[in-house]
């Protein structure tokens, strides 16, 4: 049940999200701004940012546990500060072109990508500077970081490609799918990945050693 009722939003709310610590909210209205508060308070912790283009089909996320923002809109990826107290200066970031990005959950390092582009970007969620880049055989569909386990996960095309997340080094390929993968998806264990594909099934494989433990058919 909602507790709080957060007025004030100069359009409709479209989007919003809460940091993991449940400390800060951020939302994106219809009229194309993006507001953080505290959801306590209702206090705005820094200046509106406009978004440029349709606000619909712009993506918003917390980083860096919380005190970065991501926003990608119609023209870029931008990281902003979460919290911007009295006159204190705007941190300024390096911005990006890439159109999708994932956080990896125990570390705070961030994946960049575009779907249909062949690389892959690592960067760091203090200063958004590339840690590594990692170049693609096929055309990228998502990935999934894991920091704790140096994984980079990659769908491109009908494979898994499984890549170190300090080096870029390939670590082994998933292959076995006989059309594009759908999507995929790490087991909270982390010792096994599921991936599902257009042809119909589902596959089981093992983190480590990339070997294939067992496939759901589709049915009849």
């Amino acid at each position: 049940n909602a507790q709080t009722l957060i007025k004030g939003n100069s359009g409709t709310v479209v989007q919003s999200t809460f940091s993991e610590d449940g400390k800060s909210v951020l939302s994106l209205t219809n009229d194309g701004f993006v507001q953080v508060r505290d959801p306590e308070s209702l206090r705005e912790l820094r200046p509106i940012i406009k978004v440029e283009g349709d606000p619909w089909t712009t993506t918003l996320g917390f980083a860096d546990r919380g005190q970065k923002i991501l926003v990608r809109d119609a023209q870029n990826l931008r990281m902003f500060s979460a919290t911007v107290e009295g006159d204190q200066p705007e941190d300024v970031f390096p911005v990006r072109k890439e159109q999708a990005f994932c956080e990896c959950p125990d570390s705070g390092v961030i994946c960049l990508y575009s779907p249909g582009v062949n690389t892959v970007s690592i960067v760091s969620p203090q200063d958004f500077q590339s840690i590594t880049e990692i170049q693609m055989p096929d055309r990228v569909n998502s990935v999934v970081l894991r920091q704790n386990r140096r994984l980079v996960a990659v769908s491109a095309g009908k494979s898994l490609y499984l890549f170190d997340s300090e080096t870029a080094r390939l670590r082994s390929i998933l292959r076995g799918h006989t059309a594009d993968l759908l999507d995929f998806c790490v087991q909270p264990a982390e010792s096994a990945l599921v991936t599902s594909a257009n042809d119909g099934t589902i596959r089981l494989w093992h983190l480590e050693s990339g070997e294939h433990q067992t496939t759901i058919p589709r049915k009849a």
